[in-house]
């Protein structure tokens, strides 16, 4: 195994995913970490500690139990450095990081830094955004389907829901083209997936495209917690709207189009800028917060025959030949 010329002893470190362990996006995160972990160290897996808050599945005491466990085994772990993903893992534990000063990094947080009490000049903090150009999705959806006038956005009800939710309003009202013709926003932000079915059944395929933001916290009649694996068989099988993920693996469930922010960068950039500072010694807060993951354009071929669009020869092209649509730094250089 290849390691840095530079690495030094495998440090302890504590990755505290907001999810569940079987969520593909925290499944992605997770594997780029580690990848960034191989590159500057040994690859002794032994030394990562990872802890899931499961925020999709538990809730009230149940949740806050989560949070406080996960600050005991901080505190036990004595680790050198901690890698938070997530809005709600980042909003229950970043500040108390901070004030065991110890090294953190952030991964796929959607609000900003502001939001957690932060002024962006801090010490000992950096970490990778996740952020979508949910407008240029809806003018791609037009694109198929030119008599789209509508857009229906999906979120939960949740911090990552809410802020996904404004985020989307915020683009979409924002672009001139959209406003020109008059686009209109439609918004499910609940928990119920009887409401989701009979809002989604209620589209007008010809009028309304779909974009799936968060999905994840949906339960049934039965107060059943609905694996978002479900909700996307339900849409595959009922629906015959033209819809749009955010994700890569909205694209593998069943999406027909998505403009998708990549889990495994979001978690390696992370992951790299906190063991390139422990290895150098230089404060983390020098290399900067990526605040835009390369998107890459994705097309469901197999969607597509079902509802019966073709992509146009100018986004398959596209698709093909661009590999990334957004990469900037927003302070400091890689």
């Amino acid at each position: 195994m290849e390691c840095s010329l530079w690495a030094k002893a495998d440090p302890t470190i504590v990755i505290v995913h907001s999810y569940s362990p079987d969520y593909e996006w925290t499944i992605g995160q997770d594997y780029g970490i580690r990848a960034a972990y191989k590159k500057y160290y040994s690859g002794n897996e032994t030394r990562l500690i990872r802890i899931y808050l499961n925020q999709k599945k538990k809730t009230g005491a149940e949740l806050e139990g989560q949070v406080a466990l996960a600050k005991e085994r901080i505190k036990t772990a004595k680790p050198a450095g901690v890698v938070l993903t997530d809005d709600f893992a980042f909003e229950k534990l970043s500040q108390f990081v901070r004030h065991l000063k110890i090294t953190q990094s952030f991964s796929g947080v959607n609000k900003e830094l502001s939001d957690y009490g932060y002024t962006g000049k801090e010490k000992g903090i950096a970490g990778t955004f996740e952020r979508y150009n949910m407008s240029a999705t809806a003018r791609l959806l037009m694109a198929l389907r030119p008599s789209i006038r509508n857009i229906l956005i999906l979120a939960d009800d949740d911090i990552t829901g809410t802020t996904l939710t404004r985020q989307a309003q915020d683009q979409i009202r924002e672009d001139q083209t959209l406003e020109k013709i008059g686009l209109k926003l439609d918004f499910y932000n609940g928990s119920s997936f009887e409401g989701l079915k009979r809002k989604l059944l209620s589209v007008n395929p010809e009028t309304t495209g779909v974009l799936f933001t968060s999905f994840y916290r949906l339960i049934d009649s039965n107060s059943r917690s609905v694996n978002y694996t479900e909700v996307d068989q339900w849409v595959n099988e009922n629906t015959r709207f033209l819809d749009a993920g955010l994700v890569s693996f909205h694209v593998k469930n069943g999406r027909l189009i998505s403009l998708a922010g990549s889990d495994y960068e979001n978690g390696f950039y992370a992951g790299e800028l906190l063991f390139k500072a422990l290895t150098t010694g230089i404060d983390i807060s020098k290399f900067g917060v990526r605040r835009f993951v390369p998107l890459q354009l994705q097309l469901n071929h197999k969607r597509a025959k079902q509802i019966r669009v073709t992509f146009p020869f100018e986004i398959l092209s596209y698709a093909l030949s661009s590999e990334f649509l957004f990469s900037e730094w927003e302070n400091g250089s890689d």
